[in-house]
């Protein structure tokens, strides 16, 4: 027999669900979605081809440069971080291969034809929450916001740093007016990171893709990750052809974060014209006066969820308060 106290609270659970379920906040709500994505907008530019709508569930970025800038690992401390990276490809994980879409190729069915580029840039602030060891933890501030841009031509450079959004010097004449803004969000608090610092002894070239472009630049070695959570706030609806209004599409981007860079080269300077490896110091990750910024790698991937439009968990909500306003009356009722 159950006991009267669990059995209330099995019966609240029970009603609780199912209110959250109409209210579309079921866990099912936050999968991923399968999105009808057009990598090039129909062609936009007049020189990338129009591959047509794409099913995808996820966007795959290509590993690219991040900085922490004036970061101090002491909890409360705040600091910003810079983001840049290429995408690399599109993925539906409901098909095999999943890789249903590659910038730069058009692989696997349009191969050599111009794809042009879709690039990802970000800035948002971090909060320190904790320091253990040689490891430190980070939370989202809600100040900070993501945007993808496409453009025809394919100049984005990571060792320079150039060519991922307008306005950046260095950019190739004339380019700046060919920036598409695809998607714009918000990054919404309360989302973690972490890094750990495997310390100091021997530390190795911070360059260690291809050529040591930074023969005078080490590093300290390390990984962590970081999760966001990104409200929509727009998007072009010549890429993004049948998504949920801004409003309802949330976007989940996770990164893993390395150092030394393996995989790409470390960015001069950011899309935002901040400086990058220059402003490091000698020993990146060891921050000395007037450079306590950290550079690292970052390789990221990215799905979107669709999330309820605020007035049907209003209604959702005032339906669970009078579904639990019955069960308390039919319960005193039972009392007297």
């Amino acid at each position: 027999m159950i006991k009267p106290h669990l059995l209330r609270t099995m019966r609240f659970s029970a009603v609780l669900a199912v209110m959250l379920s109409l209210g579309g906040l079921a866990t099912s709500a936050y999968g991923s979605l399968l999105l009808n994505f057009n990598p090039t907008g129909g062609g936009i530019g007049g020189t990338a081809a129009n591959f047509g709508n794409i099913p995808i569930t996820t966007v795959d970025e290509l590993p690219g440069n991040a900085i922490a800038r004036g970061f101090t690992p002491t909890v409360g401390s705040t600091f910003t971080l810079d983001y840049q990276a290429n995408v690399g490809s599109l993925l539906n994980a409901n098909v095999n291969p999943s890789t249903v879409f590659t910038y730069g190729t058009g692989a696997p069915s349009n191969l050599n034809s111009n794809t042009g580029q879709l690039t990802v840039v970000a800035t948002f602030t971090e909060q320190v929450t904790g320091v253990s060891n040689n490891t430190a933890t980070f939370t989202t501030t809600g100040v900070g916001n993501l945007t993808y841009y496409f453009n025809p031509n394919r100049i984005a450079n990571d060792l320079a740093g150039t060519g991922f959004a307008p306005f950046t010097t260095g950019n190739p004449p004339g380019s700046d007016a060919a920036f598409v803004p695809v998607y714009q969000g918000t990054i919404l608090p309360g989302a973690t990171g972490n890094f750990t610092n495997n310390g100091l002894a021997n530390p190795p070239a911070l360059d260690q893709a291809g050529d040591n472009n930074y023969p005078a630049v080490n590093t300290v070695s390390g990984n962590g990750s970081t999760l966001l959570n990104i409200q929509t706030a727009s998007y072009d609806s010549r890429f993004f052809t049948n998504a949920p209004p801004a409003s309802q599409l949330l976007q989940l981007f996770n990164t893993s974060n390395n150092l030394p860079f393996a995989q790409v080269n470390p960015s001069a300077i950011f899309y935002n014209n901040q400086p990058g490896v220059a402003s490091v110091g000698p020993i990146n990750g060891n921050p000395t006066p007037g450079a306590a910024n950290v550079m690292f790698q970052a390789d990221a991937n990215s799905s979107f969820a669709a999330v309820p439009e605020p007035g049907s968990i209003s209604m959702a909500m005032t339906g669970l308060g009078l579904v639990s306003l019955g069960v308390l009356r039919a319960r005193r009722r039972r009392s007297v």
